[in-house]
């Protein structure tokens, strides 16, 4: 079986299960980085409302695991340099993310919008939607894709791998955390309207809340990402071993 398709497979299967795990926690997240506190979230919702979007999400992220490790290899093979082929693979799956996702976020705020009006929203806004997701994704690919295969033994286990991508996972949410809220929050300015821009946006945050503005949520970030992709990494390469 050839490389490409291994990683088509791999990335694939270990990104849906990974996401279908967390999306209870992506909720959480979203509303969060929009000031609601959590305490309010579990009070006023339900237990449907917790997977709002996840079809949407699903049919995305499945794909998208595929992309982001398929462009890695391509990358490495020009630059071979892990880290920074890893940052032009996340930057490439979050480009493609990006906008789609935004429709499972617009469905998290308002569990009564329909998929028509998702679209419309993100048909009139698709590039700045790609923008604050393909950072995000390029930062934490860099540190947790890029540095797992900058320290990873030959041989691993996938407590090993779990654990390896697990402790990248600390500075990965620190550093691409900003670009999320960014993100979370411009989706939810969408919703009602308001388009001011992407930058006006970071300003606004940074004027309001300095940089603790750019780490709201970051608690359900940690966790979410914590499971997510560890156990998306460690199971990808499980995958490999069997293919």
């Amino acid at each position: 079986m050839k490389e490409h398709t291994k990683a088509i497979i791999s990335g694939s299967s270990a990104g849906a299960f990974g996401y279908t795990l967390t999306l209870p926690l992506d909720y959480i997240k979203q509303h969060m980085q929009n000031n609601v506190s959590f305490a309010s979230i579990l009070k006023n919702t339900s237990l449907r409302n917790y997977m709002s979007g996840g079809l949407i999400g699903i049919s995305t992220i499945t794909p998208q695991m595929a992309i982001k490790y398929l462009a890695f290899q391509q990358f490495n093979q020009v630059f071979d340099n892990k880290m920074g082929s890893a940052f032009c693979a996340g930057l490439v799956d979050g480009a493609f993310l990006g906008p789609i996702l935004a429709m499972q976020s617009f469905k998290q705020m308002n569990h009564q919008m329909k998929l028509k009006s998702e679209w419309n929203i993100v048909r009139g806004n698709y590039a700045r939607l790609m923008v604050p997701m393909a950072l995000r994704n390029g930062v934490y690919t860099s540190i947790v894709l890029g540095g797992y295969f900058t320290v990873k033994p030959k041989e691993t286990t996938f407590l090993q791998n779990f654990a390896i991508a697990s402790m990248l996972n600390i500075p990965g949410t620190a550093f691409c955390s900003p670009f999320d809220v960014i993100r979370a929050k411009y989706t939810n300015q969408l919703l009602q309207n308001n388009n001011g821009g992407l930058l006006k946006l970071a300003g606004s945050i940074y004027n309001t809340e300095r940089l603790k503005g750019f780490y709201r949520g970051y608690s359900s970030l940690f966790v979410n990402f914590a499971l997510r992709f560890p156990i998306t990494f460690a199971l990808q390469f499980e995958i490999l071993k069997y293919l």
